[in-house]
């Protein structure tokens, strides 16, 4: 497990306030066509849409901690491609055609891909963080890189640029 150490360009004191302000504005939303959805839920109800932060149950003395929700949709490359040719094969009959062009192929993939996902269920994973309210210093708890990534591009949007203070690694 690796812990990352972090700071907003200007490390000051922290509301509570402005912290629910940012996570709620980058909030998690289903979106079912998406490779992959992430934002940030609370601990009471990881799985609702829209989630309230209340201060009273997030804030631990001076550290504000929350969840950052990831959901993964993947289709299988055998499905995809066998649905694909036969999508093509069938337009081929329609049409007459000997071939279908590389644009309309690439058409017809994003179509499947975009039913597949809409169809396929979510692989969800919670990354708990925390923030110390008097020095605007956070800490993220995560295995892979790439879903520390994920939370690094959302907490920016909310707060500004992330400094990195510190990357300890655990166990591995």
């Amino acid at each position: 497990m690796n812990v990352v150490r972090f700071s907003t360009e200007e490390p000051t004191k922290v509301s509570a306030e402005d912290l629910i302000e940012g996570l709620t504005m980058h909030g998690f939303k289903d979106v079912t066509n998406l490779d992959v959805n992430c934002g940030f839920v609370t601990f009471e109800h990881p799985y609702s849409e829209n989630p309230i932060f209340d201060p009273e149950k997030h804030v631990f003395g001076n550290y504000f901690a929350g969840l950052f929700r990831i959901d993964k949709r993947s289709v299988p490359a055998s499905a995809l491609k066998k649905e694909v040719s036969e999508a093509v094969s069938r337009e081929l009959d329609v049409s007459g055609k000997q071939y279908v062009s590389r644009a309309r192929k690439k058409e017809i993939t994003e179509e499947t891909k975009a039913r597949f996902l809409a169809k396929a269920a979510p692989n969800i994973s919670f990354i708990p963080f925390v923030v110390d309210m008097t020095t605007g210093n956070g800490f993220f708890f995560f295995f892979f890189k790439s879903k520390f990534e994920l939370f690094e591009v959302l907490f920016e949007r909310a707060y500004g640029n992330m400094i990195y203070i510190d990357n300890i690694c655990l166990f591995n």
